[in-house]
């Protein structure tokens, strides 16, 4: 799936030019709260007692870096 025309290297950037393009009240507290969430992940695994191993794997794939 593409984010504003790209398959990689997507960016906070390109997060608010598709938020802006369909109308999306409040983006950036809603990025805001997904950031918060995934850096939640680690506690949140821990307390389900999922392994570290497929913790890790899982949480590779968060971008935060994208959410600003």
């Amino acid at each position: 799936m593409s984010v504003n025309g790209k398959f990689s290297d997507i960016g906070y950037d390109d997060l608010m030019a598709v938020a802006d393009q369909f109308g999306v009240q409040r983006a950036r507290s809603a990025l805001k709260d997904i950031r918060s969430a995934l850096q939640a992940w680690p506690r949140v695994v821990a307390d389900a007692g999922l392994s570290q191993a497929k913790s890790t794997a899982v949480g590779e794939q968060f971008h935060l870096e994208a959410l600003g």
